[in-house]
């Protein structure tokens, strides 16, 4: 079973995991997606409780203190198939798999990430990533390609959709690459863990229904069982 960050968080032993568990008492157990908080030591927390965080388009973060200190000796690890992030576009909050979120970090890693300045929360959310040694920074830049973000530390340009979780695509040496585990269309078609899981109608995900397997980025979510 692919793993989810908290899994490697805790197999790392980093000291964010062990932190956690004295502030999962800021976080509430279960419901609506908890606007991101700024530290993964929270994030963290937040998966722990089975919670989900959500990236609006205002992109900010969300900060909270411990009032006390309460450890909590019972860890759930998440399923990696159930929804950990909740990303606003298009009018809906697009919801993505713990999965999805490990693959989006694996990305990261690959291309040697450390830190995305001045974009939006939605393409810079895995900023610091623990466990992560990238020292690459990327700075916003004009897109090579239509509808995309995109950012350059001076030798490569990344693209990043807020459809998408992590990097989407690549231009290095010439050359343009998709994201590791991502497999891209000519014509806007992609298939991949990085994808959405589906939409949030209330405290239910919907699956999101695409056409043989691939999904436009870009689409407008239209419930077909109306």
């Amino acid at each position: 079973m692919r793993p989810t960050l908290c899994h490697e968080a805790r197999d790392g032993r980093y000291p964010e995991w062990e932190a956690a568990r004295y502030r999962l008492v800021l976080w509430p157990e279960s419901g609506a997606p908890v606007r991101c908080p700024s530290q993964w030591v929270d994030r963290y927390a937040i998966w722990m409780h089975g919670g989900t965080i959500r990236v609006s388009d205002e992109g900010r973060h969300d900060v909270r203190y411990p009032t006390r200190s309460q450890r909590c000796e019972q860890v759930q690890l998440p399923n990696p198939g159930d929804a950990a992030l909740a990303l606003s576009f298009s009018g809906w909050d697009w919801m993505f798999s713990h999965r999805g979120l490990y693959q989006a970090a694996l990305v990261w890693k690959a291309w040697d990430v450390g830190t995305v300045h001045g974009m939006p929360l939605w393409a810079s959310w895995l900023n610091g990533l623990p466990g992560a040694l990238g020292i690459q920074e990327f700075y916003p830049c004009p897109s090579p390609w239509d509808g995309f973000w995109a950012a350059s530390n001076g030798r490569a340009i990344m693209g990043f959709y807020p459809q998408v979780a992590g990097p989407v695509v690549r231009w290095i040496e010439g050359k343009t690459e998709w994201a590791p585990g991502l497999v891209g269309g000519l014509d806007g078609r992609y298939r991949g863990e990085q994808l959405p899981m589906g939409v949030r109608r209330g405290l239910v995900v919907e699956p999101v229904v695409a056409d043989g397997g691939w999904f436009w980025l870009g689409i407008r979510y239209v419930n077909r069982r109306l």
